[in-house]
């Protein structure tokens, strides 16, 4: 009996010295838990804005002139964007630059084989973009490329063409996805990479503004 009496007690002590503060600490934390989520879920949307705000879709006026458009892979959206600011453009060939298989397949179907279609599978990361971009269309001094993407994208977009000696108009596409998760995933990947990109050199800068309207430089220069 006694020595059942002290191992209750032992077990008793073990469980004061090790379970009950972590129960207690969990207990004081959690609340915390609940309400950060909240409060992250307003800044993502905050920070969101701004990307998607930062860099808008210039006024093209009449007479401006487009020499070519190029999509950067991640989403169908943005294809069926640059198919729309084509039919504007009509002798502007259209760059697929790292395009997912869907993306592919929504350009063959309203392109066919048209020789306006270029597919550059190569680029795996906005940088790539920008760099294999300007090897591929080889851009005169006076030219003025479109590039689309995501809003939410296209600062970090521009930063790196911009570093790469790549003067581009800006075509941002308002895709922005509604589901809070994915929602702040996406954000923090383009807050991460923009501080990344700066670092490494893969960008003009950490916060880059909008590209020159080329198409109207172009016109002015006409």
């Amino acid at each position: 009996m006694r020595f059942a009496a002290r191992r209750f007690r032992s077990t008793r002590s073990g469980w004061g010295t090790g379970a009950l503060p972590a129960i207690i600490g969990l207990l004081l934390v959690s609340p915390l838990v609940v309400l950060a989520a909240p409060v992250e879920a307003r800044l993502v949307k905050i920070v969101a804005r701004w990307l998607e705000n930062r860099i808008t879709r210039p006024a093209l006026p009449s007479g401006a002139h487009v020499d070519g458009i190029i999509v950067l892979g991640g989403a169908s959206s943005r294809v069926r964007a640059a198919l729309a600011l084509a039919e504007r453009f009509q002798d502007a060939p259209i760059v697929l630059s790292g395009p997912g298989d869907g993306e592919i397949a929504v350009a063959r179907d309203a392109l066919g084989q048209s020789t306006h279609l270029r597919i550059d599978r190569r680029p795996t990361t906005t940088y790539e973009n920008a760099r294999f971009s300007k090897d591929l269309v080889a851009p005169r001094s006076d030219a003025c490329w479109a590039v689309v993407t995501s809003a939410l994208h296209m600062p970090r977009a521009i930063g790196a063409f911009q570093a790469v000696g790549f003067s581009v108009l800006p075509w941002p596409v308002h895709d922005t996805p509604l589901t809070a998760e994915v929602l702040s995933a996406k954000v923090w990947h383009e807050v991460l990479g923009l501080v990344g990109y700066r670092a490494f050199g893969r960008s003009s800068s950490v916060f880059p503004s909008s590209a020159q309207d080329c198409a109207l430089q172009q016109k002015r220069r006409r």
